[in-house]
């Protein structure tokens, strides 16, 4: 009874404190609203022309786009439809006719085009209204996630009122009502529960900040600017150390943290962005000046997108677009980031309709601030709380281990070249209860091969010089379960213990029966992302510029074969995977009967082409302890752990006076030479 009522104590202790720490939020922000009588700034547009020129991706691509328009060929862009029918186009329109840095100022087309355009959305919503039916997605039905676009061009004639009189007063009042029946649509009650209920989850928050913004700016709402200023002061007590925003943040509890995305990162800079610019408010530029360690630590060059750390069903790996990165820059004035969109500018890289405007007005900020580009940080090894493990990078080279919640794999590394790269996309274990689906399927059930809610235990790095070793120790979790409040936990203790170098990783994954078990399939799973995989000996690989090698195993049994990211459908597999170990097939079910305490594992080498192994050896592999040595063009290592907690003798007879011992010790290990 009384260990009963002390976790109902501190049950209801923890709601308190949260209901505490909500009302505070409200409270600082409604202090910070009431210090905000007018907005900073109203436009985004700078009406005069640059006095030199400069990088401006997005006035590029704009210009393009506007142009294209005006030969009726912008369906031959990636828009892949007439202006007309464009939902962005209004956006853009209106910021060719009054950007200094358009090569349209001025141009009156523009205006017929944009009174056009808004005529035709009018009778799409009025079409919707009378028969009932929603718009053509692809048409321009105003949504959530990117009403800034509908709303930016109201706000940017409201202070050129003879440009607003030539579109047309009585088209342009039709066209705000529309706008402001969805934004009317939150009540003060509505804003107020979905910040208490999506506290721990301020990615939901900021997807919504551009219509609560925007109903601010047109119609002066106090209320939904509280609901944005209150959102980012949410968002402050949970960004991470190297700035990142948490997908979710302790919503299961302190241990829960899904790794920041990021398409998702760039959405919430773009509304801390817009509400540093429009209102001047000083907590937007405290985070967004937090957050400038994120893209130099995730972006490898020519700026693609390590996404070894993303949560399991949103792994992305691609480019990603520079006009956030620019944001970042422009507001903290940070020449780290600067440097990071220059050169993506300058290149054309992750270029498309995503937010052109904000990006034209940041790199224009950036350039007015006369920002001094810094090179990005290279040749380190470092711990990175925010994917609660370790970054490396050396030169085109990098390797990320990370073992926040959701994780599809603990250690990923890229090699990137010129346009392209070749990646580790996943080293993982994977326990399978029942046979393949007869049908393809996103989700297959029964399938355990992610973390669970709460991560794995990650406690252990050790780096010394320029070599670090980094351990995990977990159960896997049942994919198709993430989203529920349990659960289900495959019965194998799995540990992975990596070695990290310049250029290279080698690593070890045992798994372990912690009870007499049966299954469908268990195997050991080493994903790459390349174009050319090839064969070169009965356990070596070439992927692309990369070098896989299996340096030991007791899974019987090695498959190469096609997978997919989750991003694709079933049907796309770009992936080549190399499995170790048994996968029965439908109508094939032999099931595997996996006595208690039997060990798998599997030692395996990833290297850049021009820093492969000499020599890899398994040393020890127990519940006691783990290791094996390592030879490369950067040194020799013999990589120890004491996975227990009891006192281990690790004899060797190697002579270590001039190489490195690197070694992970939460219990005591005594080193005998003989």
């Amino acid at each position: 009874m009384i260990n009963k009522q002390n976790r109902l104590s501190n049950i209801s202790g923890k709601i308190l404190f949260k209901i505490f720490s909500i009302l505070l939020i409200g409270i600082s922000a409604n202090l910070h609203a009431a210090e905000i009588n007018q907005p900073a700034n109203r436009s985004l547009i700078f009406t005069k022309p640059a006095e030199q020129s400069y990088i401006n991706p997005c006035a590029e691509l704009m210009n393009n786009c506007l142009g294209m328009a005006f030969e009726d060929r912008l369906q031959a862009s990636f828009t892949r439809c007439r202006w007309q029918d464009y939902k962005y186009f209004l956006n853009w329109a209106v910021w060719g006719y009054l950007s200094g840095d358009s090569r349209h100022q001025g141009d009156k087309r523009l205006l017929k085009m944009t009174a056009e355009w808004i005529d035709i959305f009018i009778a799409k919503i009025n079409e919707e209204a009378t028969s009932g039916k929603k718009a053509d997605k692809k048409g321009t039905t105003p949504d959530i996630w990117f009403f800034h676009y509908y709303a930016q061009p109201l706000i940017e004639l409201a202070q050129n009122p003879e440009v607003a009189a030539e579109i047309g007063i009585a088209r342009l009042d039709e066209y705000k009502k529309i706008l402001n029946r969805q934004m009317q649509a939150y009540s003060n009650k509505q804003l107020d529960e979905k910040l208490a209920k999506d506290s721990h989850y301020t990615n939901i928050l900021f997807h919504s900040f551009p219509i609560h913004l925007s109903d601010w700016l047109l119609n002066d709402n106090r209320q939904s600017l509280d609901f944005c200023l209150k959102a980012t002061d949410i968002l402050a007590t949970q960004q991470l150390p190297n700035g990142s925003y948490p997908y979710r943040y302790h919503r299961y509890g302190e241990k829960h943290c899904e790794s920041d995305t990021m398409y998702y990162h760039s959405i919430t800079t773009r509304g801390l962005y817009m509400l540093w610019w429009y209102s001047g408010y000083d907590k937007a530029l405290e985070i967004m000046r937090k957050s400038t360690p994120y893209y130099p630590l995730v972006l490898e060059k020519p700026y693609h997108y390590n996404s070894g750390t993303d949560i399991w069903w949103k792994d992305q790996w691609r480019t990603f677009w520079s006009q956030h990165v620019a944001m970042v820059a422009a507001a903290a004035e940070n020449g780290e980031n600067a440097k990071i969109a220059m050169e993506m500018g300058e290149h054309k890289i992750g270029l498309d309709w995503f937010d052109p405007v904000i990006g034209a007005h940041a790199f224009r900020l950036m350039h007015e601030k006369k920002i001094t580009p810094v090179p990005r940080r290279d040749k380190y090894i470092i711990k990175d709380p925010d994917v609660r493990g370790l970054r490396a990078r050396q030169d085109n080279w990098s390797a990320t281990f990370t073992t926040a919640s959701y994780t599809f794999t603990r250690m990923s590394s890229m090699l990137c070249d010129k346009n392209s790269f070749d990646a580790l996309h996943l080293a993982r274990p994977v326990f399978r209860t029942r046979s393949r689906s007869v049908k393809p399927v996103r989700i297959e059930k029964e399938v355990y091969s992610t973390l669970g809610r709460f991560g794995a235990q990650a406690d252990q790095i050790t780096i010394e010089g320029n070599a670090a070793l980094v351990s995990a120790v977990y159960h896997l979790a049942q994919d198709s379960q993430a989203w529920r409040s349990t659960q289900a936990e495959a019965p194998l203790l799995s540990r992975e213990l990596w070695l990290v170098i310049p250029g290279a990783i080698c690593g070890i994954i045992t798994s372990t029966a912690e009870e007499d078990c049966a299954a469908a399939g268990f195997s050991h799973q080493y994903r790459f992302i390349c174009k050319d995989f090839s064969k070169t000996d009965d356990n070596s690989f070439r992927a692309g510029k990369l070098i896989f090698r299996i340096i030991s195993t007791n899974l019987s049994g090695i498959t190469v074969e096609r997978e997919r990211r989750y991003v694709y459908d079933t049907k796309n597999k770009p992936d080549y995977q190399v499995s170790l170990g048994k996968l029965w097939e439908h109508g094939k079910d032999a099931p595997l009967k996996i006595d208690k305490n039997t060990n798998f594992y599997s030692l395996a080498t990833v290297s850049a082409e021009n820093n492969d192994f000499s020599a890899v050896n398994l040393r020890a592999n127990s519940s006691g302890i783990i290791a094996f040595s390592a030879i490369n063009s950067t040194g020799k290592y013999l990589a120890l752990w004491n996975c227990g907690k009891e006192k281990v003798d690790f004899i060797t007879q190697d002579n270590f006076v001039d190489d490195k011992i690197i070694s992970l010790l939460p219990g005591e290990l005594r080193l005998i030479r003989k």
